[in-house]
């Protein structure tokens, strides 16, 4: 019982805090990274590769979203706000390159997007 109280405890306090939207799962890859930066690194390309999914062409679009994280990432479009939001949130990696669009629309196969 005192296990469970420590554990709802904890995570209330994640929750409220301005990092709540940082992975609690112990078990989450990421937490093996020894800086927060490798660690958020991490948890934004999990994002990143978890938002490529889709039914229809029309949920596919290619994002942007900078270094370190790549260019020309296949993602569903209702996730490209949130995966931005998060990184705003989370980056403080200062490297700098310009990501050089493609001119092609993805599509939606085997319920992944993918560059026709």
């Amino acid at each position: 019982m005192r296990k469970l109280l420590i554990a709802l405890f904890v995570t209330s306090l994640l929750a409220n805090s301005s990092n709540a939207i940082m992975p609690v799962d112990p078990n989450d890859k990421c937490w093996s990274y020894k800086t927060g930066q490798e660690r958020n690194k991490c948890w934004i390309e999990n994002r990143i590769e978890a938002a490529n999914y889709c039914s229809t062409d029309n949920d596919c679009t290619i994002a942007n979203f900078g270094c370190p994280y790549g260019c020309n990432s296949l993602v569903n479009v209702k996730k490209v706000k949130a995966i931005q939001d998060f990184i705003s949130e989370l980056d403080t990696n200062n490297c700098e390159y310009k990501c050089r669009g493609i001119d092609v629309k993805p599509i939606c196969k085997d319920n992944k997007c993918v560059i026709p």
